[in-house]
């Protein structure tokens, strides 16, 4: 009898998590637009041997912020950060964990962008709400090394996920 009971919880754990997880689906338009034509299968080391190669596409990397700083310009407000790339499966899991995005450990360094701010953003608010080891999906397209680091110029988007 206990083990049909085992069998029975188990099966209803199984059916519970069918549907748990999803491919991950951009959170706004203008994501939506920049997502469709950014290729997920290039990363840093990739570029790092060539550059040039890449210089007309998107990437959509993700990974942890390291370094994120704010600058209050008078004619285009903007942030440049430096992100730890990690490997990500783009899948969403909806399961019983409070986290739906789950990166690798392991990943292929680091890279670089700015991201312009609209004038009418807060920049204190975002100081105090975007910080280092939130997770950042980067869409942008190499420009250069800076040494080991990637430089994606001026991204296309950026998402912000809070971990945890």
């Amino acid at each position: 009898m206990t083990s049909r009971r085992s069998t029975v919880a188990l099966l209803a754990i199984i059916l519970l998590c069918v549907g748990c997880s999803k491919q991950y689906k951009p959170i706004s338009p203008m994501e939506r637009e920049v997502s469709r034509n950014a290729v997920r299968n290039v990363f840093p080391d990739d570029v790092r041997k060539d550059v040039g190669a890449w210089k007309d596409t998107t990437v959509a990397w993700a990974g942890v912020v390291k370094k994120i700083d704010f600058v209050a310009d008078s004619t285009q407000p903007y942030s440049t950060f430096v992100v730890e790339h990690h490997y990500f499966d783009w899948i969403e899991d909806s399961s019983i964990q409070k986290e739906k995005y789950f990166l690798s450990p392991h990943g292929e360094g680091s890279f670089k962008a700015t991201w312009p701010m609209k004038k009418e953003w807060d920049l204190a608010a975002m100081r105090k709400t975007v910080v280092p080891g939130d997770m950042f999906i980067v869409y942008g397209t190499p420009r250069d090394t800076d040494g080991p680091i990637i430089d994606l110029g001026q991204a296309k988007y950026v998402r912000d996920i809070k971990q945890g």
